[in-house]
């Protein structure tokens, strides 16, 4: 994956975590016009949906979502 598609996924899991957005409007907030495409390349890059990541860490306090997110990466 490309060093901008990182770091774009990275800001759009920030968004979905923060739960203000929906998805699509998370989604083109970071750069990506066309959903599908969005959808699939946030799969590809987290393992999950955008709908399920939010799901799982959306709106969880700031201490938590470190917590997954260290759990999650150092599985991988």
């Amino acid at each position: 994956m490309s060093y901008i598609h990182a770091l774009r996924i990275t800001m759009a899991r920030h968004l979905l975590e923060d739960g203000r957005q929906t998805i699509q409007t998370g989604g083109q907030a970071v750069g990506y016009e066309d959903r599908t495409f969005f959808r699939g390349l946030f799969k590809r890059h987290t393992g999950v949906c955008p709908t399920a990541y939010r799901t799982r860490f959306g709106n969880l306090p700031i201490a938590s979502r470190a917590a997954d997110r260290h759990s999650r990466e150092a599985g991988s």
